[in-house]
C-alpha cells in the first residue's frame, strides 16, 4: 500500500503544522462566553451542537475532525 507520490512529495515541503490542511476538518479556533453568562454551559451546549451537526447522517460535508 504505497502511498501516493504527489501526496509524499507536498509532506516533504510542508511544515507538520499545515499537515491538518490536508484533512477535511471543522476547525473551531475561538470560542469565548461573556462573563455575564460563564458557568451556564452554554460553551459547552455550543459544542455539543456543532458536534451532533457533524455526525448527523444526512452531513454532506465529508469532515473527519474537529479542531
Amino acid at each position: 500500500a504505497d502511498e501516493d507520490p504527489i501526496l509524499q512529495a507536498n509532506k516533504k515541503n510542508i511544515s507538520h503544522e499545515k499537515h491538518y490542511s490536508l484533512y477535511p476538518t471543522v476547525m473551531i479556533e475561538r470560542l469565548g462566553i461573556d462573563v455575564h453568562f460563564q458557568k451556564l454551559h452554554i460553551g459547552t451546549e455550543m459544542l455539543i451542537f456543532i458536534k451532533a451537526c457533524f455526525l448527523d447522517l444526512l452531513n454532506k460535508t465529508g469532515c473527519r475532525f474537529i479542531l
